[in-house]
């Protein structure tokens, strides 16, 4: 029962990612880039590749092998097919250090606007050592 569980909430997700992909590229006329990112987006390539499929349609075909070794959490990588018109990139996140320097700084009153506020991730010798 799990299995199937699982097997469905997979389905969802990627069902409705696909449907966001599609209405985006509708309103915008055309799609450039697409970007997955975060935990899912970086390492879960069951989901990109089923959000992926069927999207051939719109110009955007990936690579299922690069896909699958995309799950380095360190470097950008392009994931999509050859003849793709749609780049299709994973890009690393660290969005749990956003959030532990977002409260730190609310509790310490030091927290200004996100587009002011000073990220440890945007210094220039910034390496993420649990990667």
């Amino acid at each position: 029962m799990g299995d199937e569980r699982a097997k469905l909430a997979i389905e969802m997700e990627s069902y409705r990612l696909k449907k966001y992909i599609g209405a985006y590229t509708t309103a915008s006329g055309r799609v450039d880039n697409l970007i997955f990112t975060a935990g899912v987006g970086e390492m879960i390539d069951i989901i990109c590749d089923k959000v992926l499929e069927g999207l051939d349609i719109l110009g955007i075909k990936h690579n299922p092998e690069k896909n699958r070794l995309a799950r380095t959490r360190n470097a950008e990588l392009d994931i999509s097919a050859d003849d793709s018109s749609v780049k299709i990139f994973i890009i690393p996140t660290d969005e749990e250090l956003v959030f532990v320097e977002d409260v730190v700084a609310l509790l310490e009153g030091t927290y200004d606007i996100h587009t002011n506020f000073k990220y440890t991730f945007k210094e220039e010798d910034y390496k993420n050592l649990m990667r």
